[in-house]
């Protein structure tokens, strides 16, 4: 909670850190959750696309087999 009431970065780019980091780490609630909160946030479906790209530039191998359920969800849900 302490890190998202801080204003420096903007909440949309918080969350798509934080997607991109449970990308990394391959936590399927957490990738689901931050996809959900990335766009509530207004972030774009390209946006989103994007921090998964990063997180598998960031940790290739795991990211796509973990994210697999979060990237079916965006595309049911656009």
């Amino acid at each position: 909670q302490f890190t998202y009431s801080k204003e420096a970065i903007p909440q949309k780019y918080k969350v798509l850190i934080a997607l991109s980091a449970a990308i990394a780490l391959g936590s399927q609630p957490c990738i689901m959750m931050y996809t959900m909160r990335a766009k509530m946030a207004g972030a774009s479906i390209e946006e989103i696309m994007e921090a998964f790209a990063i997180a598998k530039f960031s940790k290739a191998g795991t990211t796509l087999s973990s994210s697999l359920p979060a990237l079916e969800w965006l595309v049911n849900n656009k």
